[in-house]
């Protein structure tokens, strides 16, 4: 009825319109019905879909009629789905135009059960792993403090030659890496110094690098001023420069999910349990409600395999269905993006001259950007005067089934003109074989930054830039510098059906800038064996020269946690050769030792022993070989000074950031991660190396050597350092605390009840606990306590005097 009224009202609107408009609106209300006219009412309903409780409350609308239902969005939210598709989310559907869809309102228990067919139950869209939106509110903010860092590595070689029993001191190298961080940024300085001669004469001191990076974890972006190294695609070359750049960093952020992980779909008949089995391993299990559901963010996926969902009911019965998947990272989920923009001069002889830049500007951008679960785009493009390149590329997953990548560019050079570069790749699986196969040509004269600004050898023997000088004419032979002519891979992983294990076949041809080719094949393969130990056998053929071929293979087994032992063999061009090896790892802990052994016999003889050690404040190794008479020993020390948390402390290298830890009392262990790193010392502070930037790290002190008259805050705190920089962690330790151990007893002895609460002088609250026995800190000459009583308040008075280092126990006292 309601349908013949819109009608018939459409039309009368419609032949009114003509005529006098303001008259046809107020006929058209009039005759429409009531329902339209009066206010809808709002309704909270607690939800019951199909017998079972939702348990959700939704937001629902009753007209005139008495008819109930709601915006579209909602309704997907309850688990219903509308008859026919709706583009607009808020719009309202009335739950008896929805075939099949019967419902009951309970007003006096503001509730409402609905009953639905499968058709129309809305998808359950279930999760994986959380997934975190890249601006979302997740983003933990670093701790920026003020410090400095510095890390060294020292390294002295001596040579003996057993035949003349002449001795050779080989040299020494000092490796130095510089760190200033503030709440702005971290400076980093590197160097290296290398010395021929015990003294220090001949010392040559090269600048490396010289960077002030500054990261946000809100925006995933890291921002960098100095010697850089381009960001870059598959297909294109990365090169130094000294100048600024910023770039996409998704490591700031651990809990991102960048990568289109696949879909798994199904339907639940009844209310059953799903689990998800990718490649024959558990990752996930959830309940789902009658219905079909959908399942995303699977963790624990990358690479080729099959995923399979088992559907099982509360009789038993299950439903399996298997799904193929192929996740690249190449691909990027859809609306995120990557980039790397920088803009500078190229860096000139890099680690040989210290102050080496080209002189003219250059500029190059990167980017990758997720148009659907089936698409990524890629871009590059690089400029200097005199020089332009630009490309496009595409990563396309095909069903699931592997991921093709096309990629094209072109160049122009001002001295050659232009060329033209293209990428292919293709990686898949097939009935769990895997390949992955990529060809990459280049045509007339392609050039990028790394070739026109790559130092030539001219005939006077100066370094001179591509760049900077016109006009090649056979002063130049780019050989290599240039872009490779053809670069082409095969990779193939093909299983055994006899075994667990699988080889793996690699074919690799290159043609360099100046037409050199080269041409390997290679072939490996690996299995595990009883008892921990594994097999692992290699053989290469170079098909360019058929004498340079070999066969390396070998055992190793495990002995506990830290020790292993291996035993191979080989033969190439050089003859066979016969190799064993023993070697104990070194812990992160203090105190921890490690070495090893090796000896290889046949054509080419070596003997190798090494031991090195951790302390507090640096790892120290020794080490010797012997080749043939000739006879090197070796040391090395490595360790890092710190500067932060008021104080100057020692420590083995830090390859990122730190924490100084204040636990207030000396001799107090200090864990990692559950895991016991070290000890304060005198001060009652240590440093704790090797923390993870950006990322939750949880410190810990054990109290059990705390002073018995020391009061603690917290135990154990979670800090999220800043670019490799260092935090400082105070626990809050005071070993002045004026604390007690007070009896309390009630008026006929006894002790009082557990669980009472008590005030200090009207102040610090405490609680009672066994045999009435109650610790108090903050305790004056003269105390008064009051506890609360089931007949009422008591109070008792007592005298307070330090004992030293002892815990005080004052008491029985008579609580009246």
């Amino acid at each position: 009825m309601s349908h013949i009224r819109s009608k018939l009202t459409a039309r009368l609107s419609g032949v009114l319109s003509s005529w006098i408009p303001a008259i046809a609106i107020g006929f058209i209300i009039g005759f429409a019905s009531p329902a339209v006219a009066e206010p809808r009412a709002n309704l909270l309903l607690d939800v019951t879909l199909n017998d079972v409780k939702k348990r959700i409350v939704g937001n629902f609308v009753r007209d005139a009629s008495g008819q109930i239902g709601a915006k579209a969005s909602e309704l997907d939210e309850v688990g219903v789905k509308p008859s026919e598709k709706v583009s607009d989310p808020e719009a309202i559907i009335l739950l008896n135009s929805i075939p099949g869809v019967t419902y009951r309102y309970d007003e006096t228990n503001q509730a409402i059960s609905i009953n639905a067919p499968i058709g129309a139950l809305a998808t359950q869209k279930l999760s994986g792993s959380p997934e975190v939106d890249i601006d979302g509110a997740e983003a933990v903010a670093p701790q920026r403090n003020w410090g400095a860092l510095a890390n060294y590595s020292l390294y002295a070689a001596g040579a003996r030659d057993l035949k003349t029993k002449r001795t050779d001191f080989s040299g020494y190298s000092v490796n130095l890496e510089a760190r200033a961080f503030t709440p702005f940024g971290t400076l980093t300085q590197t160097q290296i110094l290398v010395g021929t001669e015990a003294s220090t004469r001949n010392l040559k001191a090269t600048r490396l690098d010289t960077t002030f990076t500054y990261s946000d974890s809100d925006t995933q972006i890291t921002y960098r001023g100095g010697d850089a190294i381009t960001g870059g695609l598959v297909w294109t070359r990365p090169v130094r420069i000294g100048g600024l750049q910023a770039q996409r960093n998704f490591g700031l952020r651990s809990d991102l999910i960048t990568l289109p992980l696949p879909t798994l779909s199904g339907s639940a008949a009844v209310p059953s349990s799903v689990d998800v089995y990718v490649n024959n391993l558990k990752t996930y299990s959830q309940d789902v409600s009658t219905g079909p559901f959908q399942i995303n963010n699977l963790p624990s996926i990358s690479g080729a395999g099959t995923a399979r969902v088992v559907v099982r009911d509360a009789t038993g019965k299950e439903i399996e269905q298997s799904t193929p998947f192929f996740v690249s990272a190449k691909m990027l989920k859809p609306g995120l993006y990557d980039f790397s923009a920088e803009a500078g001069f190229a860096r000139l002889n890099f680690a040989q001259e210290n102050f080496s830049y080209n002189q003219k500007p250059m500029a190059s951008l990167s980017g990758r950007y997720g148009v659907t679960d089936w698409l990524t785009m890629d871009s590059h493009a690089e400029a200097m005067p005199g020089f332009g390149l630009g490309g496009l590329g595409a990563n396309v997953n095909t069903f699931g089934f592997g991921v093709l990548s096309l990629a094209g560019s072109a160049s122009w050079f001002r001295q050659e003109g232009f060329g033209s570069q293209v990428y292919g790749a293709y990686d898949f699986s097939f009935k769990d074989i895997t390949v992955g196969v990529s060809a990459q040509r280049t045509f007339h004269s392609y050039n990028d930054l790394a070739s026109v600004t790559a130092p030539k050898l001219t005939a006077s023997n100066s370094l001179k830039t591509a760049s900077q000088v016109a006009g090649f004419g056979g002063v130049f032979d780019f050989g290599s510098i240039r872009p490779p002519r053809a670069i082409d891979k095969l990779t193939v992983g093909v299983p055994l059906s006899f075994d667990s294990s699988a080889l793996n076949f690699s074919l690799a041809r290159v043609v360099d800038g100046a037409g050199k080719q080269s041409k390997i094949a290679s072939t490996s393969y690996s299995r595990k064996l009883p008892f921990a130990g594994s097999l692992f056998a290699t053989a290469y053929f170079d098909l360019s020269n058929k004498k340079n071929a070999g066969v390396f293979a070998g055992v190793s087994f495990p002995f506990g946690d830290d020790i292993s032992t291996a035993a191979s063999v080989s033969r190439s061009k050089s003859g066979m050769q016969f190799g064993a090896q023993a070697s104990k790892s070194i812990r992160s802990e203090e105190g921890s030792y490690g070495w090893r052994v090796s000896d290889t016999e046949g054509a080419n003889p070596q003997r190798a022993a090494a031991v090195a050690y951790r302390s507090g404040f640096a790892q120290i190794e020794a080490g010797a070989n012997q080749v043939g008479h000739g006879v090197q020993g070796a040391v090395q020390v490595e360790g890092s000074i710190a500067a932060a948390g008021g104080g100057v402390f020692f420590a083995p290298r830090i390859n990122d950031a730190f924490a100084i830890v204040d636990a207030g009392a000396p001799n107090i262990p200090v864990e990692y991660e559950n895991r016991r790193v070290t000890t304060t010392g005198s001060n009652g502070k240590a440093i704790v190396p090797d923390l993870r930037s950006f990322q939750k790290n949880k410190l810990a002190i054990d109290p059990t050597n705390l002073p018995l008259n020391a009061s603690v805050q917290s135990t154990r705190e979670t800090v999220v350092p800043a670019d490799g920089g260092g935090v400082y962690v105070q626990f809050g330790v005071q070993e002045t605390v004026s604390s007690a151990i007070i009896k309390l007893v009630n008026a006929e002895g006894k002790p009082l009840k557990t669980g009472l609460s008590g005030r200090l002088n009207d102040g610090e609250d405490f609680v009672v606990g066994y045999d009435g026995r109650a610790f108090i800190k903050g305790l004056a000459a003269d105390n008064t306590v009051a506890i609360d009583t089931e007949p009422g308040a008591c109070k008792a008075s007592f005298n307070y005097q330090a004992n030293g280092d002892t815990q005080v126990v004052i008491g029985p006292l008579q609580c009246r």
